[in-house]
């Protein structure tokens, strides 16, 4: 009990150190605006992909050959959906979301049926095309865009689970191009060791709050075993280093990325079987 209190103020220790607020996931606002001659599969894949899963998630789906952009609208939504087939406004409410730079996405079937859009390049850089020939080649373009079009990458994760792989494989490649670089290039002897724990727990951390567990802080501790085996990865990588001095920062950067690869592979399981767990009913004896 001692040790797992101890622990638990290792780690939250940690978690107030690197600075981060992961106490709450922010609330999340899409407009979905149809064209009713859109593709009935691309409609029917949005329809079943775009279900809240968290209360301050929120999706506004609008007819657009009726709706009028109001500037509330504008201001409450974080992206913008277009489901396009053919209809010219489409280009026009477009342009109206992206000159107040909200991030828009503009949904057909294929690049070529995408409206021309006369826009100047500084309201362009808010306009994506998504094409998608099948349900799932959309549903992957999307939640791609969704975890990279604003700020709030992980709280759309937490929000739509189908963006979830996707943002999870993100934060992953990029903590372990990181520990790669703090391993390759290490300015005080022994710093790296601390810097990868703590880019290590900040992973641990986002990606249970991607699955909707940020509110729940108390529960990381239970994962301080899975990080704790990053600390051999880098103690065997320290140990390799001084026995091959030449090639020591090429094996410490390896280390460093597919180390911290393999530890976030450990995390992601054991969220997933926290996550299993909690959806699974009690029994009462």
């Amino acid at each position: 009990m001692a040790r797992s209190t101890s622990t638990a103020k290792i780690v939250n220790s940690l978690v107030h150190g690197l600075g981060g607020d992961f106490d709450q996931l922010e609330a999340v606002s899409v407009s979905v605006f149809v064209d009713r001659t859109c593709p009935s599969y691309l409609a029917q894949a949005l329809r079943q992909a775009l279900v809240p899963a968290r209360t301050n998630a929120s999706v506004n789906v609008f007819d657009i050959d009726t709706a009028n952009v109001q500037t509330s609208l504008m201001k409450a939504s974080d992206v913008v959906l277009f489901l396009s087939g053919g209809s010219r406004q489409v280009g026009e409410k477009c342009a109206e979301f992206a000159s107040q730079k909200i991030p828009t996405a503009i949904i057909v079937e294929s690049a070529v049926e995408a409206p021309q859009i006369q826009v100047p390049t500084e309201v362009a850089a808010y306009i994506t095309i998504l094409a998608g020939t099948s349900s799932e080649a959309l549903l992957e373009r999307l939640a791609a865009w969704l975890c990279s079009a604003t700020d709030k990458g992980i709280s759309f994760a937490a929000s739509f689970p189908f963006c979830r792989e996707t943002c999870i494989a993100s934060l992953i490649a990029q903590c372990a191009t990181t520990n790669a670089a703090i391993g390759a290039v290490s300015l005080l002897p022994g710093s790296d060791m601390a810097l990868m724990t703590a880019s290590q727990i900040r992973l641990a951390l986002d990606i249970a709050a991607s699955y909707g567990l940020a509110s729940r802080i108390e529960r990381i501790p239970e994962l301080a075993g899975v990080i704790g085996a990053g600390l051999v990865y880098r103690s065997a990588a320290r140990s390799m280093a001084s026995a091959i001095p030449v090639f020591g920062w090429f094996i410490k950067a390896s280390l460093g990325y597919f180390g911290t690869k393999a530890t976030a592979r450990a995390i992601k399981e054991r969220i997933e079987l926290l996550k299993r767990s909690e959806s699974q009913p009690q029994v009462e004896g």
